[in-house]
């Protein structure tokens, strides 16, 4: 609730509101390939191929 009322930058989208922070944006999906996400760590990582 803090970052909404004290940040009037925000963008409604309609994904979500966004809001400018100081973290750096980048490019991370090349529109074909997913990148990965890890979220804990894993014992192994599958990779599917067509």
């Amino acid at each position: 609730m803090e970052v909404i009322e004290s940040n009037t930058s925000g963008k409604v989208t309609p994904y979500g509101v966004l809001y400018k922070n100081a973290n750096e944006s980048e490019q991370v999906y090349d529109g074909k390939h997913f990148p990965p996400y890890i979220w804990k760590e894993s014992m192994a990582t599958l990779e599917l191929k067509a």
